[in-house]
């Protein structure tokens, strides 16, 4: 472990450095502070990312970052010859940069796998959950799991503390949004409006759209109407919901937004005077942007890593019997029982909490 800690005077010199994070959009913003890290203590050095398409979209944002590669994790089923055609390809590209740093963050078993191809001079990883027999071929440099208490960015930023880098003070996320994008925004959105995420990644994680709809009345019909936007991407179930909303709330405070591109979706949050949304991706994004945000959590182990931190920031996590399970008895159902028990007035009161913060 002493050479870990020596880890960055050993590679100050740098001329290369690649990250090895396959996550989607809520980890791939946890992964911005620490690239910022890298940025500032290697400023000689190319910064490469190894990221999904969707985590490629993030690192647009992100001007401390050089090249990104993509790795396929989902999406249509690929003939099983192409796809090992493709990864082939990309370890045999990733070879011939002679990176002399790689680093992983997670200690999934395929972002460490694919660390070790990759050849680096030097690979540091934080210890995974389960320790393989094979850990010890990949990897010279194991840093110890960091405070699972803290938000996951910062104990991305721990990984690099204990390889002798030193911190500098408080995260950094500096998203660039670029013009363009915030031009459509002013256009397009309401100034000030709440924002709602009415889908996660899974049902388990979404409120009932019959909740979603009180809310909305609430919102643009009470004492103190406001503005509303609701987005949704490409995905059919996504547009339909959001439909749905639409009309049962019957309001033409109700600004809809489909497939908006990545900039343009942190151009409209920058609009907005709140996010409210489920345990999701643009909850981090909305985070990372400095905007308020109220979410609705089931509570589950290392729930605390996920949620964001201070006073402009509520949410509200409920038991959840799923929690844990392989097969949970909500996945075919439209929503989590468990979030069922949070009321739309109990939304309404966290929203106006934010916005008197």
């Amino acid at each position: 472990m002493s050479s870990t800690h020596s880890l960055y005077s050993m590679t100050r010199d740098a001329r290369r450095l690649v990250v090895v994070d396959l996550g989607f959009l809520g980890d791939t913003v946890h992964l911005i502070p620490p690239l910022w890290e890298l940025r500032s203590h290697y400023p000689g050095a190319e910064i490469h990312v190894i990221t999904t398409p969707l985590g490629a979209s993030v690192l647009t944002l992100v001007p401390c970052v050089d090249r990104v590669w993509t790795v396929k994790l989902g999406g249509p089923r690929r003939p099983a010859l192409q796809r090992l055609r493709e990864q082939t390809q990309l370890i045999r590209s990733l070879r011939k940069q002679r990176f002399d740093l790689a680093i992983n963050f997670t200690g999934a078993d395929r972002t460490l796998i694919l660390m070790g191809l990759i050849g680096a001079r030097h690979r540091v990883a934080r210890m995974p959950d389960r320790w393989h027999f094979w850990n010890p071929l990949l990897f010279r440099h194991w840093v110890p799991q960091p405070d699972r208490q803290q938000p996951v960015f910062e104990q991305r930023r721990a990984v690099l503390a204990v390889c002798g880098i030193p911190l500098d003070g408080e995260a950094r996320f500096d998203l660039s949004i670029s013009d363009k994008a915030r031009q459509w925004a002013t256009a397009n959105i309401p100034f000030g409006a709440v924002h709602l995420s009415l889908s996660a990644s899974t049902p388990l994680k979404e409120w009932a759209l019959d909740q979603w709809i009180k809310l909305g009345r609430l919102l643009t019909a009470g004492p103190q109407p406001v503005p509303v936007v609701v987005t949704c991407g490409t995905n059919p179930r996504e547009q339909t919901r959001v439909q749905e909303f639409i009309d049962g709330v019957r309001s033409d405070r109700v600004t809809r937004v489909v497939e908006p591109s990545l900039d343009q979706f942190a151009a409209l949050l920058g609009c907005c005077r709140v996010h409210v949304g489920s345990d999701s991706g643009p909850l981090h994004l909305a985070m990372a942007l400095g905007i308020p945000t109220v979410a609705l959590f089931r509570r589950y182990f290392g729930i605390e890593e996920w949620l964001p931190r201070g006073a402009q920031h509520q949410h509200v996590a409920v038991e959840c019997a799923c929690s844990g399970q392989r097969k949970p008895p909500c996945l075919g159902r439209p929503s989590a029982d468990c979030l069922a028990g949070i009321t739309p007035e109990t939304v309404l009161a966290m929203v106006a909490r934010v916005l008197s913060t």
